[in-house]
């Protein structure tokens, strides 16, 4: 670009040194017109002219070759400065570049990151397309097994009325089944009092023992209480004979159940001898219920192996528990 600038400088002083010339001549024939000199004369006057406008313009063109160089200089230092600068662009543009070259990579890394970000969207969306299928396909199998259920439910209430008849069923068949085992139950026992001879009076009211065992199918009689226990819940029939021999002396006895006295009997020998009482009695009693026979106070009784004092009881007949008692 100097060059440039010098180049079109000294075109520019030769174009004004050849426009000088070409007035130098106009002004010597003007000169030569006017004056009439002769030639010596005019070209004394020419080199006068000439040197005079030489030194002149050799003074003008020494200021602007000064002006020049200053505008060179100048330029010198502003092209030192645009070529830094240009150093400096170029430094730009390589980072630029650099970096350019950098986001290219980025570009191309995140590319492939969307490509697989894309396909992963696309697996997880078949993925979800397949859930949503099978999920479908499982609400069905709920729907069917809800049906299901239901018809089951309705078919268990079904049973359950169906089973709830037949426990009552089986429930008054078990009834019939023990009442008919204890239609079979037998009971009997029948028991004599002692063989020491008299018994009383007590100062107390005592409960009889007896003491010989003739019969005692199903173990209702104890023989260490003199108690019967109620083996079975039914009707049970009882007798007994008391029998006393002491003159003036009250004998007899009372028949006891659970503590409550049933039956009181009572003879009064006057003249002595044999004096013999009986009774009987059909009491219906619960299971495990007690029957039993007591001497009051100051009364005696008199039995030896002749067994002239008896204690009966039968089972007539069981109960049914569901039946209630009977009346």
């Amino acid at each position: 670009m100097f060059n440039e600038q010098v180049s079109t400088y000294l075109g520019q002083c030769s174009a004004s040194l050849l426009i000088r010339t070409t007035t130098y001549r106009s002004q010597f024939n003007m000169i030569q017109l006017i004056s009439g000199y002769d030639k010596a004369t005019s070209w004394f006057n020419i080199f006068l002219i000439i040197n005079y406008d030489k030194t002149n313009y050799f003074l003008v063109l020494e200021a602007r070759v000064t002006a020049s160089e200053r505008q060179v200089e100048e330029l010198e230092k502003e092209n030192a400065a645009q070529a830094a600068e240009l150093s400096d662009l170029k430094n730009r543009v390589t980072t630029s570049e650099s970096q350019v070259a950098e986001l290219k990579n980025r570009v191309t890394t995140s590319e492939s990151q969307v490509a697989e970000l894309k396909n992963r969207v696309t697996t997880s969306e078949s993925q979800v397309a397949e859930l949503k299928n099978r999920v479908t396909t499982s609400e069905s199998q709920v729907a069917e097994l809800k049906n299901r259920v239901t018809t089951s439910e309705s078919q268990v209430a079904e049973l359950k009325k169906e089973n709830a008849a037949l426990e009552a069923r089986l429930s008054v068949a078990e009834s019939q089944v023990e009442e008919l085992r204890l239609d079979r139950r037998q009971v009997a026992f029948s028991v004599g009092l002692t063989d020491s001879g008299y018994v009383g009076p007590f100062q107390t009211e005592i409960t009889l023992v007896y003491e010989k065992i003739f019969t005692n199918i199903g173990n209702g009689y104890d023989t260490n209480s003199g108690m019967f226990s109620a083996p079975v819940r039914g009707v049970y029939y009882f007798t007994f004979t008391s029998m006393g021999r002491e003159p003036g002396q009250k004998m007899g006895v009372y028949l006891v159940k659970n503590g409550e006295q049933m039956i009181y009997n009572v003879q009064d020998n006057f003249h002595g001898g044999y004096e013999y009482m009986t009774g009987a009695v059909a009491l219906e009693l619960e299971k495990d219920d007690l029957v039993y026979l007591r001497l009051p106070k100051g009364w005696g009784l008199y039995d030896d192996n002749y067994n002239h004092i008896v204690f009966t009881g039968i089972l007539l007949f069981t109960t049914n528990p569901a039946m209630g008692r009977l009346h």
